[in-house]
């Protein structure tokens, strides 16, 4: 063993990609249908730290590597979380983050009182508190703080973010497990309807149908509200044998055949708010309509609404499906 620790210390990439191969395996272990998943890299470094015999030095890799791991952390977060963040606010998020902020004062609270009381160090005590909320960036920065500052021992923190860090994670999944138990009916109705919701909102399919709805002839669009009403979008309107791009000013006549775009759920109704199914194929009558797939990169467009993009007057154009993490 001592030959191999030697072989590792002597390669920082070889320790790195030891722990995050390693780390990634431990990750993948179900223990009753629970995993750590990327945590277990995090178990693999504490490993691989604790690892230091008698006389010898602790494993170590160079400072520039841990901060950009650290920012690519903070920075792959915020991909994932950022989309839905603001839109949380808008809803239960000010309720949830006053919570979560009385909680957050509470257990700050009670880590200094019971710390100071057993005579921790500060940073330890510091590091205490991250690692129970399993918050690494923190923990990064109160050890930067205090390494510029020169208070204390900058490895302080990390141990004790080491020693409480594996409750954090245990006790999380413990308390699922727990909730999760104790209110098993409730969670099985909601993730059964959860389920139905996702496959409504996916398998986009599309149809023809014939106006022959008295309520909707001659009427336009925009005024029938059909996306709010039927849940479907028309993408290809035909009149007296000519097919076109419609808007919301469209008007629909008897006898047009239209080309829908929705879920099979909405589909499958949306006969009876048109009138009946046609077998006409408008998306393959040819012709200069084309549909073409196109990834939007341009960052001013973030966050405008497909409405405010005015495409149908830009460019008499629209936009029937929408691709986000893999689902339409």
């Amino acid at each position: 063993m001592e030959a191999i620790r030697e072989i590792i210390e002597g390669s920082e990439p070889l320790l790195l990609f030891l722990v995050i191969g390693i780390g990634f395996l431990i990750g993948q272990i179900k223990i009753y249908g629970f995993k750590l998943g990327v945590a277990g890299v995090l178990f693999a470094g504490l490993i691989f730290g604790g690892w230091c015999p008698e006389g010898d030095r602790p494993f170590s890799i160079a400072h520039q590597i841990m901060q950009i791991g650290l920012i690519l952390f903070v920075y792959t977060v915020g991909l994932t979380s950022g989309s839905g963040f603001f839109a949380s606010l808008k809803k239960r998020g000010l309720k949830f983050n006053i919570a979560l902020l009385f909680s957050l004062v509470i257990g700050a609270a009670a880590t200094l009182i019971i710390g100071l009381a057993i005579d921790l160090q500060t940073g330890q005590i510091a590091g205490v508190f991250c690692g129970g909320l399993t918050n690494t960036p923190a923990m990064a920065a109160v050890t930067e703080f205090m390494g510029n500052s020169g208070i204390g021992d900058v490895t302080d923190p990390a141990v004790g973010y080491s020693m409480t860090y594996p409750f954090g994670i245990l006790g999380g999944l413990l308390a699922f497990q727990i909730f999760a138990w104790v209110y098993r009916k409730p969670l099985r109705e909601e993730k059964g309807k959860a389920e139905l919701a996702a496959r409504e909102k996916s398998n986009l399919v599309s149809a023809s149908f014939r106006i022959t709805n008295q309520k909707i002839i001659d009427r336009a669009i925009g005024e029938l509200e059909i996306r709010q009403k039927a849940g479907v979008i028309i993408s290809r309107l035909r009149h007296d044998g000519k097919t076109s791009v419609p808007t919301k000013y469209s008007v629909l006549h008897a006898n047009d055949i239209v080309n829908v775009v929705g879920t099979r759920i909405n589909i499958d109704r949306a006969g009876e708010y048109f009138g009946e199914r046609s077998e006409d194929k408008l998306e393959q009558l040819g012709g200069s309509i084309t549909m073409r797939r196109i990834l939007i990169s341009r960052k001013e467009l973030s966050g405008i609404s497909i409405e405010h993009l005015g495409l149908d007057r830009h460019f008499n154009a629209q936009i029937t499906r929408l691709r986000r993490a893999d689902v339409e």
